[in-house]
């Protein structure tokens, strides 16, 4: 379990009330219509900011990667649009704990299919909070995204919200919700298709699939409050997912969750059955009468989570095969993994400016399935570790800076976090003499030292932060000798020593909302640069408010540079550096919320930054992302 400590820095929104100036002009029966203007000297109204590494984002039924992007986080295409994951900065996916309204939902997938967050309904939800430092609970060694729902309202009401798309892409979604006396009830359906890039090629000229790669995806949830009471149920169901990024697609992945809440104190399960193979593929143009390769993975977490403790229990496994010319290769690939874990965590408020944040936790990771690990993973570990204990720790330091116009804080904070159960145990062979993925039971916990700052001034804010990591787990290869004599090449992790350096500034005016991110990542023993490294990015959108729409008109560049530093371990592919415009329309009449974008508006073919870490079935394929689309969205609540 991957916890940390809700940030010493709150964010207190402020209404003042100011009434200045002599006596007003009374009105007098003489002229009882009279209007009168008064011309006030403007008030500045400063609120507490957010610690560094602390950020919210609203989500209001808009594309989730508007609100990633507004995170300083970059949106990973690995396929059609349910596919997508996150570039993190410096720190892992893997690192970073998904946490829905303070619940851990971890993936079922090791190639990170099942993503929760596009398992959600965005018209439920209210906000998208992310923490990159160790000051948030249930964080993992790069922080946490924790998605808030809506509070279910008192008042009757329903909504309905229509989604869809054309041209390059092809997706519609249809949302509904009833609420009243503090319980809501939600549900959404989606139906898509594989894109175009923009040079008209379809799923079917880039990548082997012998049919449309159409997908669908159903999910429902129920929410009440009464009184100190609260409660939920969720489900959802998405299936023949195409990931072309990969060698398989996800076929099935069914989600429940459940929990129960009196006066801050909740209770909570949720399970995830995963199932992934090829099917959908093609060979020179013959689908596959049986899956190559199939995968089936199961995981389950039970919690209770409060104002200063978490506790969890996680069960995770998955069971693979190749079916090949010689036969069956069968693979435990995660052993029934399980991991206990609890953590307290306490924030404080010190004299002056300064405030201080204390985690203390202690992780017991384990294998059910003996067998399976010490006839595979023994071969390069003999007689592993089947058993872990990790204490973990988080300890942030916080100065807050004010003089005059500018504002900001500095943070100091030192954290500790398990190897993660894939990093220990991961038990799979591969045929045909590729590389196999063996976990490393020898890793001990990581530990991170980092220096953030953030400083701000009106419109303007940059953040800047400076880590060192000990024991972080790097992908590496090793060998070993077999029984004729032979070497078997194996993709594993080492606890490696790593620099890490991210900046992100922002001008946010009336107009104007530009934003710059970079990351930069080095394998200090290996000399080479960490896996997943986002390039710099600049994004900017200009605003138009349109008052007799109630609405706006905008228009979003984005840049990306090249990037050509890559972990070469995980044959990381460089790539170059693309423009992207999009343009859109946003109004509003009574009830009715319309908008309008164009996507992608000069139809430009260009490819993001991928990463191949913590994928062991990658397929090296280049995935371009979609070309002109447009993209509609109308909703309406009474």
């Amino acid at each position: 379990m991957k916890h940390g400590l809700r940030g010493s820095a709150v964010l207190c929104p402020l209404l003042l009330l100011t009434v200045a100036g002599g006596p007003a002009h009374a009105v007098t029966p003489a002229d009882p219509d009279s209007l009168r203007l008064f011309f006030l000297e403007p008030v500045t109204v400063r609120t507490p900011g957010l610690a560094p590494g602390q950020q919210r984002a609203p989500l209001s039924g808009a594309p989730l990667e508007q609100a990633l992007r507004s995170l300083g986080l970059q949106p990973v295409r690995r396929g059609a649009a349910l596919t997508g994951d996150v570039s993190a900065g410096t720190f892992n996916r893997g690192d970073i704990e998904i946490l829905i309204d303070g619940e851990r939902h971890p993936n079922a997938c090791p190639n990170r299919m099942d993503n929760p967050g596009t398992r959600l309904n965005p018209t439920e939800m209210a906000e998208l909070e992310g923490m990159r430092s160790c000051c948030a609970a249930s964080c993992g060694l790069g922080g946490v995204l924790d998605y808030h729902r809506k509070r279910p309202g008192r008042a009757l009401a329903w909504d309905a919200d229509l989604q869809s798309s054309a041209l390059a892409a092809t997706e519609h979604s249809l949302a509904l919700g009833l609420e009243g006396a503090g319980m809501r009830l939600s549900v959404r359906h989606l139906l898509g298709a594989g894109y175009s890039d923009g040079d008209g090629h379809d799923f079917q000229d880039l990548y082997p699939y012998g049919g449309a790669a159409d997908y669908r995806s159903s999910e429902a949830a129920f929410l009440t409050e009464q009184g100190p009471w609260a409660g939920g149920l969720s489900a959802s169901l998405n299936q023949d997912l195409p990931f072309p990024y990969l060698q398989m697609d996800e076929r099935v992945t069914r989600h429940l969750a459940a929990h129960v809440a009196w006066r801050g104190w909740k209770l909570y399960g949720n399970h995830t059955g995963h199932t992934m193979d090829d099917g959908l593929r093609s060979v020179n143009g013959v689908p596959l009468a049986v899956p190559m390769m199939v995968s089936e993975a199961t995981n389950s977490v039970v919690g209770l989570t409060g104002r200063w403790l978490h506790v969890s229990a996680f069960r995770w496994n998955l069971d693979n095969h190749f079916n090949t010319p010689a036969g069956r290769l069968k693979n435990h690939m995660l052993p029934d993994l399980r991991q206990y874990g609890a953590e307290a965590h306490h924030n404080l408020r010190l004299p002056g400016p300064w405030s201080l944040s204390l985690r203390a936790g202690l992780n017991l990771d384990q294998v059910g399935d003996e067998t399976a690990v010490r006839s595979v993973l023994g071969r390069l570990h003999p007689d592993p570790d089947l058993s872990r204990l990790f204490f973990t720790h988080g300890v942030a330091l916080q100065y807050g800076l004010h003089a005059g116009a500018w504002h900001g804080a500095l943070l100091l904070e030192s954290a500790s976090d398990d190897p993660g159960l894939e990093a220990l145990w991961m038990n799979l062979r591969k045929p045909a003499g590729k590389p196999w993925w063996l976990g490393n039971p020898e890793l001990d916990a990581a530990l991170r030292h980092t220096l953030r700052g953030r400083i701000a001034r009106g419109p303007f804010e940059c953040e800047a932060a400076v880590s060192r990591a000990n024991g972080y787990a790097s992908p590496v290869r090793a060998a070993f000798a077999t029984s004729d004599s032979t070497s078997q090449t194996v993709q594993t992790w080492r606890g490696a020593e790593a620099d890490m350096l991210e900046a992100q500034l922002r001008y946010a005016g009336a107009w104007l909302d530009s934003r710059a991110s970079f990351a930069w990542g080095r394998d200090v023993e290996a000399g080479e640069a960490l896996p997943e490294m986002s390039p710099l990015l600049v994004e900017s959108t200009l605003r138009r408010p349109l008052p007799a729409l109630a609405g706006e008109v905008w228009l979003r560049h984005s840049w990306s540079a090249a990037q050509r530093r890559v972990s070469a371990t995980l044959n990381e592919r460089p790539t170059g550096a693309w423009n992207r415009l999009d343009l859109g329309l946003g109004a509003a009449w009574r009830s009715l919320e319309f908008s309008l974008e164009l996507d992608n508006l000069l139809d430009h073919a260009y490819v993001q930054h991928l990463a191949y870490a913590r994928n062991p079935f990658s397929a090296g394929a280049t995935v371009l992302e979609s070309g002109r689309a447009l993209q509609l969205r109308v909703h309406y609540r009474r």
